[in-house]
C-alpha cells in the first residue's frame, strides 16, 4: 500500500513539473512573438499595404502585416519572422515616411515588454552573435563567393 502511494505521488510531481515546464515554454513563446512584433503610424487612409510591405522588408522577412482601425488614425502590425529585423525596424525606420506620412515604430508597451531592450542588448553581446551579419531578399543562391562579391 505504501508503495502505491509513493507512486502515485512521484506521478502527480512528474505531471506537476509537465505543468510547469509547459507553462513556462508558453510564456516564452507569446514574449518572442511580442518581440519580434512591431507596430507603426498613422497612416493616412486608406493605407496601401504594398508601400508598406516594401518599407518594413527592408529590415527582414515579414511574416504577417495587419492594418489597424480602432485608432484615430490607421496604424499597422508588423510581426517579422526573425527577432533581428523587428529590431532593425524599430532602431532605423522610426521617423521615416511612408506615402508621405511620417511614422513611428516601436514596440507594444506591457508589462512584460519592459525588460525586451536588456535581452535584445544581452542577445547581441553574446559571443555567439559577436560579427555577425543578417542578410535578406537575394534572389540568387547565398553562396560564400557570391556574398563576397556583393559586399566587396
Amino acid at each position: 500500500m505504501h508503495l502505491c502511494i509513493c507512486n502515485l505521488q512521484k506521478k502527480k510531481l512528474l505531471l506537476c513539473s509537465v505543468i510547469v515546464c509547459c507553462v513556462h515554454i508558453t510564456q516564452v513563446i507569446r514574449k518572442y512573438e511580442e518581440m519580434i512584433t512591431i507596430f507603426a503610424g498613422p497612416f493616412k487612409e486608406p493605407v496601401c499595404l504594398k508601400s508598406v510591405k516594401v518599407h518594413f522588408q527592408s529590415c527582414g522577412p515579414i511574416h504577417s502585416l495587419n492594418i489597424i482601425l480602432d485608432n484615430y488614425q490607421p496604424h499597422v502590425c508588423i510581426k517579422y519572422s526573425l527577432l533581428e529585423a523587428a529590431q532593425l525596424a524599430v532602431k532605423h525606420l522610426n521617423g521615416t515616411y511612408v506615402n508621405g506620412c511620417c511614422i513611428k515604430v516601436q514596440r507594444l508597451i506591457t508589462r512584460m515588454s519592459l525588460d525586451y531592450e536588456d535581452i535584445i542588448k544581452e542577445l547581441e553581446e553574446d559571443p555567439e552573435n559577436r560579427d555577425t551579419i543578417y542578410v535578406s531578399g537575394f534572389m540568387k543562391p547565398l553562396t560564400e563567393n557570391f556574398l563576397q562579391q556583393q559586399f566587396q
